[in-house]
């Protein structure tokens, strides 16, 4: 019982280092000047590399144990937890900052910027789809192929990668939903990688960062797809596409994010169990706990600090390591304040947290 009470807490650990690199991800993009080409800041692509494959893998780990549960009951439980919350936030809470924003006389804030913070809310929260998504495409394909997990892996990564992008959020879950059957999988089997710990943290280690000097811009999945040919609705034609070096470029991006989940999570496994760390480990496990309240919120403030002023420093690692750690330590502070209040009250936690309380 101590032995599982310890790797939950590891877990819990490891997913507040996973949001707070979310968090400091989208304030080097968002809190940058105009102008300021934050694709090709080497912590930006650090980060970007393997963060949300890693949050991916980490809710495959424990989705295993709802394969059991109704069809049903999964996706009210994931509509509610995911869809219900991302509505929320881009919706009303935008809406609700418009109206705010008026009654104080803040011009920076127009009717054009509430409507673009709309249109963008399903692109700014598409880990949520996708981890919708995939939590339904998992299950249907693990009753279909009766409990085969390997199979079932298979058939729906294969099929779904040889689809056209129809929108971003099915380009996310093309690009996420190997990684949500590898901690499927890795739960599964029982494949937590102990006997061979060291062997395989060295070579992620070394993998990862020997990738990471071969990273190019168009690995980021917002700037080419996952597609390897094209469909175009409105005319409804095909559009051959250089499928050879698109299928490098996808190839490098699991490589690359494979091997940077298995590093961070080594890494982090070692110094929670190597060192004491009492008070961090008590900070990061309560933001471990949070970390869906943090990335629905965190992105709104982000987006508002965008809006509400532009200034970077003229230093790169001032920037990097002071400037916007600084900046996302206030946020995750923030977010964890409003988490609070949010849970004060059952209807409030369910429609902007997606905690539904019996």
């Amino acid at each position: 019982m101590a032995e599982r009470e310890q790797r939950v807490a590891f877990i819990d650990f490891l997913k507040g280092v996973c949001i707070f690199l979310v968090v400091w991800g989208h304030s080097i993009q968002y809190l940058s000047s105009s102008g300021y080409d934050f694709w090709n800041n080497r912590i930006f692509i650090f980060i970007y590399s393997f963060h949300m494959p890693l949050f991916m893998m980490l809710s495959g780990l424990f989705f295993i144990r709802s394969m059991s549960l109704p069809f049903g009951v999964v996706l009210k439980k994931r509509f509610f937890q995911l869809i219900l919350p991302s509505i929320v936030w881009g919706g009303g809470v935008t809406i609700f900052i418009y109206l705010l924003a008026k009654f104080l006389n803040h011009t920076l804030i127009d009717k054009e910027f509430i409507y673009q913070m709309i249109l963008q809310s399903p692109f700014s929260y598409w880990f949520l789809f996708a981890l919708f998504l995939c939590t339904v495409l998992a299950y249907i394909s693990y009753s279909v192929f009766k409990n085969k997990i390997f199979v079932s892996a298979f058939v729906t990564i294969f099929i779904i990668l040889i689809l056209p992008d129809f929108c971003f959020e099915f380009v996310a879950t093309k690009y996420m939903l190997p990684y949500f059957w590898l901690g499927i999988i890795l739960s599964a089997k029982k494949l937590f990688f102990n006997d061979y710990g060291k062997s395989i943290f060295i070579f992620s280690v070394v993998l990862f960062i020997i990738l990471l000097f071969f990273w190019k811009e168009e690995y980021y999945i917002y700037k080419t797809g996952m597609e390897f040919y094209h469909f175009d609705l409105k005319s409804g034609t095909f559009q051959s596409m250089d499928w050879k070096h698109r299928l490098w470029v996808v190839s490098f991006r699991y490589l690359i994010g494979t091997a940077g989940c298995f590093s961070m999570y080594y890494v982090v496994k070692y110094v929670h169990n190597r060192f004491s760390l009492k008070y961090l480990k008590k900070k990061m496990n309560s933001i471990g706990i949070a970390t869906l309240g943090i990335y629905l919120i965190s992105i709104k403030l982000n987006l508002l600090l965008e809006k509400l002023g532009e200034y970077r420093p003229s230093s790169e690692f001032i920037y990097n390591f002071v400037y916007t750690p600084v900046i996302s330590i206030f946020i995750l502070w923030l977010c964890l304040k409003m988490i609070a209040v949010l849970k004060k009250n059952r209807i409030s936690k369910l429609l902007f947290l997606g905690i539904k309380t019996n």
